[in-house]
């Protein structure tokens, strides 16, 4: 129990980190801030499931069912919420452009691969996502296997050298793949399995081949994300911020509807309220923050609710 509290502590904090920097990179429009956030959020990822199956059986549709049921409610609560509020409030979206098969990608999380950015730039990341976790069970039993580390260090080496050859399928739509990113989720994964601790392991300058590696290939941004997630993992730096930690469970809402409060109130409010854009901004992360959590904290109780309506005694 206390190792779980431990893990919720850093990762809701890691989480809060990352999704600030993504905020600020689309408030002020300088995106290269925002993508170590969104590297440590896949981080997390690999190291957060991996905690939680490494010691069980993992049932491919179930597991893929889960993960699903678990975003998809919160997502597609949020594309109406985006959606309605473009077409009525902002008026930047009409009926026709709801015709087309944007919308039915949009429905199944598979906007990545015709147009991401049609009703939000953040929904991309549902693709993305989806695409991991297709990948995970594999993953997951090569790591079980202790072929983890190769992996990562074979992916990060064919990916840049290689990277003009494999653009098709590495970057879609102007975002990257999974594959792209793997060695991101596999180091999470790595790192889940507290290898570092073993005597007998030599993961430490695993780690550093790693970190090498990405330097090597000027993957600053890679770098960067490892090494926030390790200074929080390892101890090196501790923020008990109850804020943070509670701000951070709520994450992925936030990061679903930030960039609509961006374009609802950056105008109005440097017209009519004030020219100061720090001012503005800390406003709208307030304010898209408070409506995000309102509406995942009801989405998360319907979801129980129905979950123990419909579950067989």
């Amino acid at each position: 129990m206390k190792e779980t509290k431990k893990r919720l502590d850093y990762v809701d904090v890691l989480k809060f980190i990352a999704i600030t920097s993504v905020f600020i990179a689309h408030f002020t429009g300088f995106r290269s801030i925002g993508t170590p956030g969104v590297h440590i959020f896949l981080i997390l990822s690999g190291y957060s499931l991996t905690k939680s199956y490494i010691n069980k059986n993992v049932s491919y549709f179930n597991f893929l069912m889960k993960r699903i049921l678990r975003i998809f409610p919160l997502y597609l609560t949020a594309l109406a919420v985006v959606i309605l509020t473009k077409m009525f409030i902002l008026k930047t979206l009409t009926l026709g452009s709801l015709k087309d098969g944007v919308l039915i990608s949009h429905l199944f999380g598979l906007q990545g691969f015709i147009n991401p950015g049609a009703y939000n730039i953040s929904f991309w990341f549902i693709t993305l996502i989806l695409q991991f976790y297709i990948l995970f069970p594999l993953l997951l039993k090569i790591l079980k296997k202790g072929f983890i580390v190769p992996l990562t260090l074979l992916t990060l080496i064919i990916t840049q050298n290689f990277y003009s050859k494999l653009s098709p399928i590495l970057v879609l739509n102007g975002h990257p793949t999974i594959l792209y990113l793997l060695p991101l989720v596999l180091i999470g994964m790595y790192l889940a399995t507290e290898e570092f601790k073993e005597k007998k392991g030599l993961s430490i300058p695993k780690l550093l081949v790693l970190l090498s590696l990405l330097l090597f290939y000027r993957e600053y941004s890679f770098v960067i994300a490892l090494v926030i997630f390790a200074v929080f993992k390892f101890g090196i730096l501790k923020i008990n911020f109850n804020l943070l930690k509670k701000l951070g469970a709520y994450s992925f809402g936030f990061y679903l509807l930030h960039v609509l409060f961006i374009n609802a109130f950056n105008k109005p409010l440097l017209t009519h309220i004030t020219n100061n854009k720090i001012v503005v901004g800390i406003v709208i992360f307030i304010l898209s923050y408070a409506f995000s959590m309102f509406i995942e904290k009801n989405i998360n109780k319907l979801v129980c609710y129905a979950k123990n309506k419909f579950s067989t005694p």
